[in-house]
Order: structure tokens, then sequence, then C-alpha cells
């Protein structure tokens, strides 16, 4: 008899084979065989997402979300689509799911196939401002360590956080990082603040992390609470032409370069430098964005007031809708 479980497995298996029709008319015999399972209700418009069906696929969601208003991720899918009025971040149990799917395939799609080269971008970026390493580093969204190659023989100790466990194992094993925390970032800052720890890094970093999140502003004054004087926040951003930050039908949100020199003033940072870059490359296409990085005054009392902080820096990771299904 085939059960739940075995139309789910074989679902994954062709969708990791990028077999999107045959995993819908996969979904669609387990709709057949559990007409009231609301996995396989939500996978089905997932597929029909992937599918290019997006009619069908925003009808499916609707009818989903009616039944199901505390479903957090429907109601991003329908925001992603303009169907809702966009979150400011996407949700923590969507982004686990879409990483934890993922992660042994994420670094060949990510580097190979994606061309992905931010990680090496903001190391060189790191390195024309700072020669002589750093001290305490927190890769925020670490994903499988990328970041952690270029940054564990040039600090004295590195950590790392994200939603995904499963992404973390596959860090782990890289042997790079001195702990690893499965947090999301602003509830990690919180804890540090609610604890009192004294814990305090050199540099912060986020490598196509900030496209899983829109309202910037509370990882931006965490980072800057838990930064030393004169230390760094280097990441990356989705550019946009938004007035401050959109949630695209891809799924991931775009920042406009004044909403970011805006809450980097306003949390107190300085603008060091930022580079206009290529993300990555999709459907042949290179995806604009730009890299900044942030410097914390050395003397804070006035966060504006003249001094040219010291460097230090670090990263995060990237994604595939293969993912998606639950």
């Amino acid at each position: 008899m085939v059960t739940d479980d075995i139309y789910r497995a074989w679902t994954f298996a062709l969708v990791k084979e990028k077999n999107y029709s045959e995993a819908l008319n996969v979904i669609e015999r387990a709709v057949g065989f559990s007409p009231a399972c609301e996995s396989h209700l939500e996978n089905r418009a997932k597929l029909l997402l992937l599918s290019n069906r997006e009619d069908e696929a925003v009808d499916l969601l609707q009818r989903l979300f009616e039944l199901n208003q505390g479903n957090e991720t429907i109601g991003f899918l329908l925001a992603m689509k303009g169907k809702k009025f966009s979150p400011p971040q996407a949700p923590a149990s969507y982004v686990s799911e879409l990483f934890n799917h993922y992660a042994q395939s994420f670094e060949e799609e990510l580097i190979f196939k994606l061309q992905y080269k931010v990680p090496e971008e903001l190391s060189r970026l790191l390195s024309s401002h700072r020669l002589d390493g750093f001290g305490a580093v927190l890769d925020l969204g670490c994903g499988t360590g990328l970041m952690g190659n270029y940054l564990s023989g040039h600090c004295s100790r590195l950590e790392g956080i994200d939603l995904a466990q499963e992404m973390l194992e596959v860090a782990r094993k890289k042997e790079c990082y001195d702990a690893l925390h499965c947090t999301g970032i602003t509830d990690y800052f919180s804890g540090i603040r609610f604890s009192g720890a004294n814990t305090r890094f050199d540099v912060i970093a986020a490598s196509d992390v900030f496209v899983y999140v829109g309202d910037l502003i509370d990882i931006f004054k965490g980072a800057f609470d838990t930064l030393d004087p004169g230390g760094l926040f280097a990441f990356s951003v989705e550019e946009s032409e938004a007035e401050d930050y959109e949630l695209k039908p891809s799924g991931r949100y775009g920042h406009s370069p004044k909403y970011i020199d805006r809450i980097a003033q306003e949390s107190g940072f300085v603008l060091l430098e930022k580079q206009v870059t290529t993300l990555r490359h999709e459907l042949g296409r290179g995806v604009c964005g730009i890299l900044f990085l942030l410097g914390k005054p050395s003397f804070w009392k006035s966060p504006f007031d003249g001094r040219r902080p010291r460097m230090k820096l670090i990263f995060v990771g990237k994604i595939d809708r293969s993912a998606w299904l639950n």
C-alpha cells in the first residue's frame, strides 16, 4: 500500500531532478489518496507554481488560506504573487524547511549552476580594508559554511547561526566553526541582550541572507549592539527600485540603496564602502546586488563623530525551490 510518506518521498525525488510535471502527477495521486491532507494540497500548489500554472496555484492557495489563516507559508506564497500584504520577512518555518531539504545539494547548485561568488567578493572587500586578520567573527545565516573556508584561518574565533539544522550539519563537518547555533538572527541578538551575556564580535557578516528579510532595522540594531567598537558589518542585498524594500515574485526580498543607507545611519553605523555586483545567474541573466561594508565607530558616544572605525568582517548563504515541499 502506498502511504502519504511514500508519496512525499516520491515527489521529493522527482522535484530534485526538476521533473515537475511527473512530480505534479504523483502529488495529484496523493491528493486523491488523502483529499483532506493539507500538506499534499500545499505541495500541489507549490508544484503548480513551479510548472508555471500560476492561476491554478493562486486559486488553490487562496482556498487553503481561507481554511487555515494561521499557515504562514501559504500566506507568504500568496504575498509573493501579490495576492496578500507582504510580511516583513519570510516565515522561519518556510526558510528552515526550504534549506533543510536543500542542504545536501546546496553548494553544487549555488556555485556551479548559479555561479555564486558573494563570499569570495565579500572576502576581497574585507581584505582591501583590513590586512591583519580579525578577532571573533559571527557568520549570520551561515548555511553550509561557504564563508567558513574564507574566514577560519584569519580570525581568533568563528561562530555561525542558521535556521536550518541540516545546513548546520554540513557546516559542522568542515570543522572551521568554533560554535554553531540553530536560531534566527533577531532571536540570537535578543538572547544576548536579555541574558546580559558579554558576547561581542569584531566582525558580523551575512552573504545572501537578507533576501529572506525585508525589514532589516532590528537586525542592524542588534548587529551594532553586538559588535565591538571599531567592528565591521558586511553583507549583500538584492537591489530594488522600491522606496524601502519589496517581496519579489521569486520569493526573495530586494532592498533599495537609500533604505540601507538610512537604517545604517539610524542604527549608528558609518558607511565604509558599497559595491554593485552580480550576485548569481538565473535563467541566463545576472541578478544585480550590492555589497555593503559598515563600521561601528571606535568611540561612539556620538555615532557620527568623524572617526574612521577600525575594520573587520564576515558572511552567509542561498536557495532552490525544490525544497518548498513539506
